[in-house]
């Protein structure tokens, strides 16, 4: 739930995709903004999925937990340009929402702190000669800053970036990767 006064009246939609292969849209709610600019979404989970909003020229993220209540907040609403719309190629903007009263252990913390950690290596990595010892190097240094959790979904999701991460050794992508993360 939330409220926002530039979204009044617009339809709100909650999806999230299946899978990456089919890219299959499973839509968890959608909601009309009232005219106090206040919107609510109302669904049953069963596990913690990557949900979105389509928000203008923005795409709203977050990470949805079975039996949670999120209060978010919306960027300020932006319809696409003109040029955006004739543009084939336009997607909007991904942003991770904000909310009001987050615990510090929910999984968007937990995952917003992990991605500032590796942004910083991934760009490190970029800068230098890439080897197995410095993308090791920057995974320990993640890890130590962002500890492994006992949250499932986090585990998963670090595991598919640290995937990532390993393939920027080229000569080793993408075997060292799916031996190393997937094949377990």
């Amino acid at each position: 739930r939330g409220q926002d006064s530039t979204y009044i009246g617009k339809q709100l939609c909650l999806y999230t995709w299946n899978d990456g292969w089919e890219y299959t849209k499973t839509i968890f709610d959608t909601c009309t903004v009232a005219p106090n600019g206040e919107f609510q979404f109302k669904f049953n989970l069963e596990e913690t999925r990557k949900a979105q909003i389509t928000l203008g020229k923005y795409e709203g993220c977050l990470f949805v937990e079975p039996g949670k209540i999120y209060s978010i907040n919306l960027p300020n609403y932006e319809e696409p340009s003109t040029e955006d719309k004739l543009n084939p190629y336009f997607k909007p903007q991904e942003l991770l929402l904000s909310f009001n009263n987050l615990p510090i252990h929910d999984i968007n913390q937990l995952i917003t702190k992990f991605e500032d950690a590796f942004d910083q290596q991934w760009m490190e990595l970029l800068s230098k000669e890439i080897n197995p010892q410095r993308i090791e190097q920057s995974i320990a240094y993640i890890d130590s800053i962002c500890p492994i959790s006992n949250n499932d979904f986090m585990e998963q999701y670090r595991l598919y970036r640290y995937a990532l991460m390993v393939n920027l050794h080229a000569s080793s992508a993408p075997d060292l990767s799916i031996r190393t993360y997937f094949l377990k």
